[in-house]
């Protein structure tokens, strides 16, 4: 939604983020009167890798039924806050630097994988853009998924990963 300061020398830059994460849940039926409880229902526990210190997210969760009433879970996220990104400065100042989030889950590969969605772009808003003297942003926005060994889940297995990143 919106990138603010970028700090070269700490490595580091402000952003609020709109993150939205789709799955279905044949558990749940479209005749059920009940509302999505994260409590008792799956999600992917999804955490931010790359946050540094309180980076404020706010979560709620929305239900779409289709016509045979499978229901599609949306977890929707507005993430604030300052985040890490190893800065590339060999031709400064004429470099092109990543702006990225690193999302992952505690969770297998073998339970979830990220798919990225086609149809629905991501992008960033430059009209925001709080360090434009200094920087030109661009519009676009990278998704790559992948998997690794999370060091900090010490499980041996692979998780996905998913990394959004867009330039500046």
């Amino acid at each position: 939604m919106r990138v603010g300061e970028i700090d070269t020398l700490n490595e580091r830059y402000y952003a609020e983020i709109l993150l939205q994460a789709s799955w279905e849940d044949p558990s749940l039926k479209s005749t059920a009167t009940r509302a999505f409880d994260p409590a008792t229902s799956w999600t992917p526990q999804l955490e931010l890798m790359n946050g540094i210190g309180d980076v404020h997210d706010e979560t709620n969760y929305s239900l779409r039924f289709n016509k045979q009433g499978l229901a599609t879970v949306t977890e929707h996220h507005r993430l604030k806050g300052t985040l890490w990104e190893r800065m590339e400065l060999q031709h400064f100042p004429l470099d092109i630097q990543n702006l990225s989030i690193i999302i992952t889950t505690p969770r297998k590969n073998t339970e979830m994988k990220f798919i990225k969605d086609e149809k629905k772009p991501s992008g960033v808003n430059r009209r925001v853009f709080t360090d434009e003297q200094e920087w030109y942003l661009f519009e676009h926005v990278d998704i790559k998924v992948t998997e690794q060994i999370d060091e900090y889940i010490d499980d041996g297995n692979n998780h996905s990963v998913v990394i959004c990143s867009c330039h500046a």
